[in-house]
């Protein structure tokens, strides 16, 4: 049975020992010695108590390891990822999506900083990428899969170059694409879903809902990581639009999916500017966000009955959302939010216990006639058995961060 807490092992080790002294006397000075102990345990640190118990970083570790194993394995021969896996019938998918792709070259790349095993599987997956993927037009460049340009595949190959140890070796490339995201801009800030394509069936406000938040993104890791004003005010000019969008017409224009991509950019803004309209405009978000957390049912998971036109509940969204989450409580901090702060870390705390529960880990995979395919992925939902590449990579976001936060005793 597990121990709620260490003082209870404590208290049930003092019981063993107590019952196998073999006399009164040494039965006394055990018991002494033990209380003595209990209350130098005890004892508060730096005279008060911690405000709340920190996650263990031993468990997020686990968890985000596991991940990051199960990701590295399913770079194939081809230099890409495997899609999807489906654990029971021991089966890859020959689907593919290039954004899927990419957000998860850029998680392999983030991994690369802490983890330098990784650095050849990195490697080999970045120059396929650009051999195969990128393409240039004068001074402008983008991404070409499957006859089409996606601004967010655009962004998310620049942010792949700026997580990259490589980065140096990319930076012409890197300025076309940002070049190439920006060309897709309005004077006013709005963007456009596509650099190119042949397609007029799509509904582009929509996916700018997912896009013009990674575009904003991209933008500000790129003008951070070449230390450029004129990126930064350039971003700033799209965010502008956007806020107007998705924050002050809320009402109007809300849908999840923009939460947590509109809030990476705005804290990365916030940590620039210092301007406080950004944390408060995540706050905005976040707080309506939040309405939509399972509490009972699957606690931690991002689906509401209620809202069925948000999309069917999906491990990738309980992944990104609670990357924004995480983010959000970060900011909750810096601007001394404290009643956020308490409430957002709460939140935080079930989505990340729920995206545990969704891994597959050694006692759940022992039915599947290849186990070790799925040991560390992510399933799609708690009766699936499939895993799809951007769960994984979503849930290694979120973790990547909870760990920087649990080092802060955010968590």
């Amino acid at each position: 049975m597990p121990f709620a807490n260490s003082a209870n092992l404590y208290l049930y080790c003092i019981t063993i020992w107590i019952n196998t002294a073999k006399n009164h006397l040494c039965r006394c000075l055990l018991t002494n010695w033990i209380g003595l102990c209990l209350i130098l345990l005890l004892l508060p640190t730096s005279g008060c108590a911690p405000p709340h118990a920190p996650l263990g970083d031993y468990q997020i570790r686990y968890h985000a390891d596991l991940a990051e194993r199960w990701l590295v394995n399913n770079l194939n021969k081809s230099n890409l990822f495997n899609y999807a896996y489906y654990a029971n019938q021991d089966r890859y998918s020959s689907n593919n999506n290039a954004i899927r792709q990419l957000m998860s070259s850029r998680v392999l790349a983030s991994m690369v900083q802490t983890k330098k095993a990784y650095l050849p599987d990195h490697e080999r997956n970045l120059s396929h990428l650009m051999a195969a993927w990128y393409r240039e037009e004068g001074d402008l460049a983008y991404v070409w899969f499957k006859n089409q340009s996606k601004l967010g595949a655009n962004a998310l190959l620049l942010r792949t170059l700026v997580a990259s140890p490589f980065f140096d070796l990319y930076t012409d490339q890197a300025n076309k694409l940002a070049r190439g995201i920006l060309s897709l801009a309005s004077p006013e800030g709005e963007l456009r879903a596509f650099y190119r394509t042949s397609r007029s069936d799509y509904d582009e406000e929509r996916l700018l809902k997912f896009y013009s938040g990674e575009a904003l993104l991209a933008l500000l890791e790129y003008a951070t990581a070449v230390d450029d004003q004129n990126w930064i005010r350039e971003a700033q000019r799209i965010q502008e639009f956007y806020l107007q969008q998705y924050v002050t017409n809320i009402r109007e224009n809300y849908y999840p999916a923009y939460v947590p991509w509109h809030t990476l950019s705005l804290h990365q803004l916030f940590l620039i500017t210092n301007d406080v309209r950004y944390p408060k405009a995540v706050f905005i978000l976040t707080d309506r966000l939040l309405t939509m957390m399972d509490t009972d049912l699957f606690p931690g998971r991002f689906y509401n009955d209620a809202t069925p036109e948000f999309g069917s509940p999906h491990a990738a969204s309980d992944g990104v959302y609670t990357e924004g989450l995480l983010y959000a409580l970060e900011l909750a901090h810096l601007a001394g939010d404290e009643r956020r702060v308490q409430r957002y870390r709460a939140a935080a705390r079930l989505a990340l216990e729920n995206l545990y529960s969704l891994q597959f880990q050694r006692h759940n995979i022992a039915g599947f006639s290849q186990p070790e395919r799925a040991l560390g992925g992510i399933r799609s939902r708690h009766n699936s058995s499939s895993i799809r590449i951007d769960s994984v990579q979503h849930t290694l976001d979120a973790l990547h961060k909870a760990i920087q936060l649990q080092e802060q005793l955010l968590l």
